[in-house]
């Protein structure tokens, strides 16, 4: 009995020591949890660090050097969504019944009234975009009659080329450069096409051009004329003058390209002066002439790349009367 009491005794004053270490114990595993293993060891010892074992073979990536790396590639940013306001978004609409020839030409739209209760929108929103289809030229606003599609016009295309052209002053040069890249492909395609009708008056435009050469080398006049010969020799400088645009420009219908009569339009007026200077030099307008009549044989026979060459010959003697040197670039065409 002496000994079990002493037993029972001791375990009583150790008791609270041993619960103190169990419970230190057990909050230095919990606050550890992540780097201690508590099921090894001496009892409410620490483990050591247990680092988990490298998949890829190596090292783990705490004990391996650092390796610089690109960060991924990003996409770029979305440009953010213009808002598009109402009456833009009810002329598009209607536009786009005119370009895909739902409405033609002479075809009368919808009333305001009918128009917003179709469309959703009130009557202010819907004149507004009739008001900016009637700017870009596809309707025609007749008050108290009603809005109509009308047809578009070659000048609708090629007055705004033709106002930028002069607006910004786009020089003669440049205006050649042009010319060379497009006209001889289109003397290129009327070989080509060779059609009768565009020949029979490419041929009359020829004889009037020549007949209006003649008529200026013997109406130039010298110092001692009389003054009265100048009306006569403008009169014949005009009559050359567009006798020599008609000519290009009937030679682009020939070639059965409409894009090619409303890109030459714009860039070949705005050189009648250039013309009218041109043909006041000794001998400029015969060879012109002669120079179109190569031109015209080569059409006439369907020889394209004839074609095409006389045409590029032609516009570098022309050229020669912008360059100070007298001598344009040479240059090979390829029709």
């Amino acid at each position: 009995l002496r000994a079990r009491q002493d037993v029972a005794h001791r375990f009583l004053l150790t008791a609270p020591a041993a619960t103190a270490c169990g419970r230190s114990g057990r909050r230095r595993a919990r606050s550890t949890r992540f780097a201690v293993d508590t099921r090894v060891g001496p009892p409410y010892a620490p483990s050591p660090l247990v680092i988990p074992p490298d998949r890829s073979g190596g090292n783990h990536p705490e004990r391996r050097p650092a390796i610089a790396t690109s960060p991924p590639d990003r996409p770029a940013a979305f440009e953010p969504v213009a808002r598009v306001s109402l009456p833009d978004a009810v002329s598009d609409r209607l536009a786009g019944r005119i370009l895909d020839g739902e409405l033609t030409a002479g075809d009368r739209l919808p009333g305001e009234r009918e128009l917003a209760e179709q469309l959703g929108v009130s009557r202010i929103v819907v004149r507004e975009a009739l008001g900016r289809l009637q700017a870009r030229g596809l309707i025609e606003i007749r008050p108290g009659v009603g809005a109509f599609v009308v047809p578009m016009p070659d000048h609708s295309v090629t007055e705004p080329l033709g106002l930028y052209i002069r607006r910004h002053g786009v020089g003669h040069a440049h205006l050649f450069e042009v010319r060379r890249a497009l006209e001889p492909q289109i003397a290129a395609a009327a070989a080509r096409r060779r059609d009768p009708r565009a020949l029979a008056t490419l041929t009359a435009i020829q004889r009037r051009t020549a007949a209006a050469a003649a008529d200026l080398a013997r109406a130039t006049p010298s110092p001692a004329d009389d003054p009265r010969d100048d009306v006569q020799a403008d009169e014949a400088l005009e009559a050359f003058a567009w006798a020599d645009l008609a000519f290009h420009l009937h030679l682009a219908q020939a070639s059965g390209n409409p894009l090619f009569e409303l890109l030459l339009v714009p860039l070949v007026e705005p050189l009648l002066e250039v013309r009218r200077a041109g043909a006041r030099r000794p001998g400029a307008a015969e060879r012109a002439t002669s120079e179109h009549a190569a031109i015209l044989e080569a059409v006439t026979a369907g020889d394209a790349m004839a074609a095409a060459a006389a045409m590029a010959r032609h516009l570098d003697s022309v050229a020669t009367l912008l360059r100070p040197d007298g001598t344009p670039p040479p240059t090979e065409v390829q029709p």
